[in-house]
């Protein structure tokens, strides 16, 4: 028993780290233009604030060539495919060396292009190499490379401005993106050498992606749910420091610090509860469980004033990280055990256009609530109220199915 244990935990480590790296360096690639935008502004002329633009081309590239993507995985196989994807997002941010608005703006959309194969291809890669007693753990460990991304690209690409310029930062993160696609080469024999369905249709486009996680309930039900938690998480990470200051009236320094303590809690909890999920064998549990976090987050925040201690306020904030960002890799796993093995690829690549529509149409609702409401807090409570939109189709996911 202890042997057979160590051989298949031996036999996930390596494939997850190759995905890790991959999901970190992708990463990199998104940040990259946001991380270095005020260098770059005084090159171009625009002003730093256009980087939202930027992000909402790379999402909604993203979310058509990730549900595209389960047709390419099935011909190039996994490994194959995700080294395409970083190739591609590499030499797009290339493009950024122009300096040219235009040129940026394409490099984003291309960007988003390579980006959107990578969590399919790399949930593909996992689903054939791990044990469904560590897939709550896996999945989640490989998502941290997002959190782990975006923490590597605001330590390296400004020591390489220091170094340098913001070109020399441009051509090292172009570069860790290249090599993390020669990284993972080794895999290919194992993972894309294996037995391929013949019934998953050489040719998946994006609607057929789409209609295939919308027509099976129990996927329909956890992508609606993941849809919600994610606007909540992409209004979290986008205006925790615009309400901290213009709201509460804490100054930028304080604002910054505790939104920091949001993304840590969010990218700790993350490998914390897909180990839990495991342990409980209950993965629908937690995610309801983070779901009704969700809502509470958003109804405490809500709740901030500037008579609240600045103590009380973090722990409000490592409170929402958790409930508003530990979920995504136990929800990715759940998505690997309710798809079909054959369609794992197909099916994550179908959710994630969702995800990623949330991430291009929540702040923009956000936004506009904030508008129609008056304030930061009654959009938060409107955030309380839909996140148990979540709750109510997790509940209605039937315990004894999936793999």
């Amino acid at each position: 028993m202890t042997s057979a244990f160590h051989r298949s935990t031996r036999a996930v480590a390596v494939p997850l780290a190759g995905m890790l790296f991959t999901q970190t360096s992708a990463v990199m690639s998104l940040v990259t233009v946001p991380v270095l935008a005020t260098e770059i502004a005084a090159e171009t002329g625009l002003s730093a604030s256009k980087v939202g633009l930027y992000t909402s081309l790379i999402f909604g590239a993203a979310m058509f060539t990730s549900a595209a993507s389960g047709g390419v995985i099935q011909r190039l196989g996994p490994i194959r495919t995700n080294q395409v994807a970083l190739v591609f997002s590499a030499t797009a941010l290339l493009l950024i060396l122009t300096a040219n608005p235009w040129w940026i703006a394409l490099s984003a959309v291309l960007i988003g292009a390579g980006y959107g194969p990578n969590t399919p291809s790399g949930s593909e890669v996992l689903s054939r190499v791990t044990p469904p007693r560590m897939r709550g753990l896996v999945y989640s460990i490989k998502q941290s490379g997002a959190p782990l991304g975006a923490m590597a690209g605001g330590l390296i690409l400004p020591a390489m401005v220091v170094i340098g310029d913001w070109r020399i930062a441009v051509v090292t993160g172009a570069l860790i993106v290249y090599a993390a696609a020669v990284a993972v080469q080794p895999l290919r024999a194992h993972i894309d050498g294996g037995v391929r369905s013949a019934h998953l249709p050489r040719r998946v486009s994006t609607v057929d992606a789409i209609r295939e996680t919308l027509s099976e309930p129990a996927l329909r039900r956890l992508t609606v749910a993941a849809f919600v938690l994610m606007t909540v998480h992409t209004c979290f990470q986008t205006f925790t420091v615009a309400f901290l200051v213009e709201h509460v009236g804490l100054g930028l320094t304080l604002a910054g610090a505790l939104f920091a303590t949001l993304s840590v809690a969010a990218a700790v909890s993350r490998v914390a509860l897909g180990w839990l999920s495991d342990r409980l064998g209950r993965a629908r549990g937690v995610l309801i469980t983070l779901s009704l976090a969700a809502s509470a987050t958003c109804a405490l925040v809500a709740t901030f004033t500037s008579e609240w201690s600045f103590a009380a306020m973090l722990f409000a904030c490592a409170f929402a990280g958790v409930g508003s960002g530990g979920w995504y890799g136990v929800f990715l796993a759940e998505v690997a055990r309710l798809a079909p093995s054959e369609r794992v690829g197909v099916a994550t690549g179908g959710a994630l256009f969702f995800l990623y529509a949330a991430i291009c149409v929540g702040p923009l609702v956000f936004t506009a609530m904030v508008s129609i409401l008056g304030d930061y807090p009654g959009a938060f409570w409107l955030g309380a109220a839909v996140s148990l939109v979540a709750t109510i189709n997790l509940l209605r996911i039937p315990r004894a199915i999936g793999r």
